[in-house]
C-alpha cells in the first residue's frame, strides 16, 4: 500500500511535470511553425569546423572542443552537437531545436524545484503557471528557433546547479566541490559562465557577513571562487571586430544595463527597482534578520547572477542589449524575482493581506509586461520562416547545381558565400547534410511490362511534385498496370526514406512494397493523396534496399518520385513537431487527474492529522523574514 507521504510527495512532481510538457508543446509549436531545418550562421563553423569535420575524420581532441568561437568556449554545445549526429545519422537543427527546447523546460524546472518543491509547495502551482507565461511566449525566438543556441540553456542549468550545491553546503565540502565544477561547466558553456563563479564567492562572503565571523575555510572557499572567476575572464578571448559592439564610454553603458535590468518593463530607472523589488525586499529582510540558510543564499546568489549576467550583456552588447537572444537571460532575472514572490507569499503570515496583494500586483504587472512584448512576434516569426525558406532554397540550389550564383544573394544562411561554398563541397559535410538540402537519392529502375510505368505518368489535373517521377497513368489512362522496381544502396546514416507518392496506393491491386535484406513490408499511407503530391516515410537503413510499386488496378493509378534520405530520427521528430498538441493534452489529463484526485479523495483524518504535524513543523524550522512577524507555537495542539 502507498504511504499517505508518497502520495502527497508524488503531487508536486506530477504538477511540475504537467508543466514541463505544456511548455514544451509551446516551444514545439513555434518550432514546427516557423522552423527551417537549414542550418543558419553560426553552425557553418561554431559546429561544422571545430565539431563535425574534426569528429568525422577521427581527428577530434580537445584543442577543437576548447576552440574559443567568438569570445565563448562551448564545448557543451559541441558535445552535444556530436552526440545528435552519432545518434541520427544526419545533420537536423530541428532535432536540435526540439532538444533546446527539452533543455529550457529543464533549467527553469530546477530553479522552481529547487525554490517550492518542499515547505513551499502551496505556491508551486501559481509560480508554475506564471513561469508558463514567462517562458511560453517566443519573444526569444532568435534562441527558440536556432539549433546552435543550446549553450544559452547549459548556462542556465550548471549555474542554477552550481548556486544551489554552494548554498546548501560548507565551504571546502562536497557540495562546495560540486558547485565548482559545475561553475566550470557554466564556463564552458557561455564566457559569462565565470561570473557564476563571482556569485559563489559573494555567498561566502554574504553568509560571513550574517555569521559575523569569517572563518578559515570561507575564507579559502572565497578565495579560491575568485581566482577562478579571474581566471576564467582573463581566457576571454578579446576579438577587435567586436569592439564596435561594445559600450565605448559610461553613457552607452548606462543606457544599456538600464534596459537590461528593467525588462521586460520599459527601460526607465525606475522600472529597474520595479522589476527588482521582490529580491530587494528579500534581501533587506534577510540582511534586517541576518537569515543565512540555503534557500536565502540560493536567492541572493541567483539574483547576483542575473545582474551579472546583464551587466556583462550591457557592456559587451551594448548597441542592442534588448536582442531577442538575450531576452532568456533577462527572463532569468524575472524568474529570480518570481521565486522571490512565492517566498514572501509561503513565509510570511497570512492575516497580512496587504503583502499578498502587493505580489498579486506585482506579478499581474510584470507578466502583462511580458505578453505587450509578444505583440510583435507574429510578423517577427513570419519574416523569418520566410526568410529561412529563401536560404533554403538558395543552399539546395548550389548543392544540386554547383552554381556559384546562388550563394550571392542576401538570401543565404551564412555571411560569407565562399566559406559557406566550401563547407558544401566538402565531401565530409554532404555526407551528413540535412534532408532538406540533400540530393535525392538516385535508384536503379527496372519496370515490367515496359510501358506499364512511364516518366511523368500522373493524372493530368495532378498538382505539385518537383523532380523525376514514374506512374501508371499513361497513354492509355489507368486501364494497364504492372511492376516497377527501384534499387538503392542507402549510404551510412540512413534511419527512414522519404519517398514522393500521388495517386491512390490504397485501392485493391495497388501496393508499395519495402525489401531489404531477408524483410519485406507494406508501406501504405494512411489517405490516398489522389491528384496531388505528398510524402511517404519509410522505415530503411544503410545498405541495398528495394522499393517494389504494383498496379494492377484497371480503374487507378500510382505514381512515385525520387527518395530522399532521412537519418534516424527524422520522421520521430517531425512528427512531434506537427502534433504539439499531444504533449499538450498530455499535460491536460495530468492536471485533470490532480484536480480529480483533489475533488474524490478527500484526506483521510490519519493524512489530515499528518499534514497538521508537518505544518507545524515548517512553522517552527523556517525562520520568519522579519522581526516583527508573529511567532506561531510549534505544538499543533495549542
Amino acid at each position: 500500500m502507498v504511504d499517505a507521504g508518497a502520495r502527497r510527495e508524488a503531487i508536486p512532481l506530477l504538477v511540475m511535470l504537467a508543466f514541463g510538457l505544456a511548455m514544451f508543446a509551446t516551444k514545439l509549436w513555434v518550432i514546427g511553425h516557423y522552423g527551417n531545418a537549414t542550418p543558419f550562421w553560426d553552425q557553418w563553423d561554431g559546429e561544422v569546423e571545430t565539431a563535425y569535420l574534426p569528429f568525422l575524420r577521427g581527428t577530434l581532441d580537445w584543442d577543437h572542443l576548447l576552440a574559443p568561437h567568438n569570445e565563448h568556449r562551448i564545448l557543451m554545445t559541441r558535445l552535444l552537437s556530436i552526440l545528435v549526429l552519432e545518434v541520427n545519422g544526419l545533420w537536423n537543427p530541428l532535432l536540435q531545436m526540439a532538444l533546446n527546447a527539452l533543455l529550457h523546460v529543464l533549467a527553469v524546472s530546477i530553479a522552481v524545484w529547487v525554490v517550492c518543491h518542499r515547505e513551499r509547495s502551496g505556491v508551486l502551482a501559481p509560480v508554475l503557471l506564471s513561469c508558463l507565461v514567462l517562458f511560453g511566449l517566443p519573444y526569444a525566438w532568435e534562441n527558440t528557433l536556432a539549433g546552435f543556441q543550446s549553450q544559452f540553456y547549459f548556462l542556465l542549468i550548471f549555474s542554477s546547479l552550481s548556486l544551489w550545491l554552494g548554498a546548501s553546503g560548507p565551504a571546502l565540502g562536497t557540495r562546495w566541490w560540486g558547485a565548482g565544477l559545475l561553475a566550470l561547466a557554466s564556463y564552458f558553456s557561455m564566457a559569462s559562465g565565470a561570473i557564476t563563479f563571482l556569485a559563489l564567492a559573494s555567498l561566502a562572503m554574504y553568509a560571513c557577513v550574517m555569521r559575523r565571523s569569517v572563518g578559515v575555510r570561507d575564507a579559502i572557499a572565497a578565495a579560491c571562487m575568485l581566482a577562478a572567476f579571474a581566471a576564467c575572464y582573463s581566457a576571454i578571448p578579446v576579438l577587435d571586430h567586436h569592439n564596435e559592439f561594445r559600450a565605448g564610454e559610461l553613457r552607452a553603458f548606462y543606457d544599456a544595463a538600464i534596459s537590461a535590468l528593467s525588462w521586460p518593463l520599459p527601460p526607465k530607472v525606475g522600472n529597474v527597482l520595479v522589476r527588482n523589488a521582490p529580491g530587494l525586499l528579500i534581501l533587506g529582510m534577510a540582511i534586517r534578520t541576518r537569515r543565512h540558510d540555503a534557500l536565502t543564499l540560493f536567492l541572493v546568489g541567483l539574483l547576483a547572477w542575473t545582474i551579472g549576467q546583464s551587466l556583462s550583456i550591457a557592456y559587451g552588447r551594448a548597441l542592442y542589449p534588448r536582442s531577442s537572444r538575450f531576452l532568456d537571460l533577462y527572463a532569468w532575472a524575472t524568474l529570480a524575482n518570481l521565486l522571490c514572490v512565492s517566498v514572501l507569499l509561503a513565509e510570511y503570515d497570512r492575516r497580512r493581506a496587504a503583502s499578498a496583494v502587493a505580489c498579486g500586483l506585482w506579478t499581474a504587472w510584470t507578466l502583462g509586461a511580458v505578453v505587450l512584448q509578444a505583440v510583435p512576434i507574429p510578423g517577427q516569426l513570419s519574416a523569418k520562416k520566410a526568410e529561412s525558406a529563401l536560404q533554403e532554397a538558395n543552399t539546395k540550389a548550389y548543392v544540386l547545381t554547383g552554381n556559384p550564383e546562388y550563394l550571392q544573394g542576401n538570401a543565404i544562411p551564412y555571411p560569407d558565400p565562399k566559406k559557406l561554398a566550401l563547407a558544401l563541397d566538402n565531401p565530409a559535410i554532404r555526407a551528413i547534410l540535412p534532408s532538406n538540402l540533400r540530393p535525392p537519392l538516385e535508384p536503379v529502375v527496372r519496370i515490367a511490362p515496359p510501358d506499364s510505368f512511364v516518366a511523368g505518368g500522373t493524372f493530368p489535373a495532378t498538382v505539385g511534385g518537383e523532380g523525376p517521377s514514374w506512374g501508371s497513368y499513361t497513354t492509355r489512362g489507368d486501364a494497364e498496370g504492372g511492376v516497377a522496381r527501384f534499387s538503392y544502396q542507402l549510404p551510412a546514416g540512413t534511419g527512414a526514406i522519404a519517398l514522393p507518392i500521388s495517386g491512390y496506393p490504397g485501392r485493391d491491386g495497388v501496393s508499395i512494397e519495402a525489401r531489404q535484406g531477408a524483410k519485406s513490408r507494406s508501406a501504405r499511407p494512411a489517405v490516398n493523396p489522389g491528384e496531388r503530391w505528398d510524402w511517404l516515410t519509410i522505415p530503411a537503413s544503410a545498405g541495398p534496399f528495394e522499393l517494389v510499386v504494383t498496379d494492377h488496378s484497371p480503374t487507378t493509378w500510382i505514381a512515385v518520385g525520387r527518395a530522399q534520405m532521412m537519418g534516424r530520427l527524422d520522421n520521430f521528430i517531425r512528427t512531434l513537431l506537427d502534433h504539439p498538441e499531444w504533449p499538450a493534452f498530455a499535460s491536460f489529463l495530468i492536471c485533470l487527474g490532480i484536480l480529480m484526485r483533489r475533488a474524490v479523495v478527500p484526506l483521510s483524518p490519519e493524512e489530515a492529522s499528518n499534514v497538521t504535524v508537518k505544518a507545524s513543523g515548517t512553522a517552527r524550522n523556517n525562520a520568519v523574514l522579519t522581526q516583527d512577524c508573529p511567532r506561531r507555537s510549534p505544538d499543533p495542539r495549542k
